[in-house]
C-alpha cells in the first residue's frame, strides 16, 4: 500500500501545479467578466479580485495592496461558485463554460489527494 502512495504522490503533485494555474486563469476570467459586465453583482459579491486581475476598487493603501475585503470575497465566491451558478453567470454563455471548467478543475485537482488520504488511512 505504501508503494502505491509513493508512486501516486509525485504524479498528483506534478498535475497539481499546472492545473492549479489553469484554474487561477479561469477564475480570473470569471471575475473579470463579472467586473466588466455585471458590476452591481460584483459589488454585491464583495468586490472580489482575481489571482492576476486586480481592479483598482479592490486595492487599498494607495493601490499597493489588495484589500482584505476583496481577498475574503475571492475566497467566498471561489467556494460559492462551486455549488451555485449565479444568475448573471447563467445568462452568459462564456461564463457558463468557464464555471463548468472551474468545477471540473477543482475536482481534478483535489480528487488525487483525497484518494491518497483514503489509501493512507486504509492501511
Amino acid at each position: 500500500m505504501i508503494s502505491a502512495i509513493e508512486h501516486l504522490l509525485p504524479l498528483a503533485l506534478v498535475l497539481f501545479f499546472p492545473l492549479g494555474m489553469v484554474d487561477f486563469i479561469v477564475l480570473d476570467r470569471l471575475v473579470r467578466l463579472e467586473y466588466r459586465n455585471w458590476r452591481k453583482e460584483w459589488q454585491k459579491d464583495g468586490r472580489p479580485h482575481g489571482y492576476f486581475f486586480v481592479p483598482a476598487e479592490s486595492k487599498s493603501f494607495g493601490g499597493l495592496l489588495v484589500s482584505l475585503r476583496s481577498s475574503r470575497a475571492l475566497r467566498t465566491v471561489w467556494i460559492e461558485w462551486l455549488f451555485k451558478t449565479p444568475e448573471w453567470m447563467a445568462k452568459q454563455d462564456g461564463a457558463r463554460q468557464l464555471i463548468w471548467l472551474h468545477r471540473c478543475l477543482v475536482v481534478t485537482l483535489w480528487l488525487p489527494f483525497l484518494c491518497l488520504i483514503v489509501l493512507a488511512f486504509h492501511q
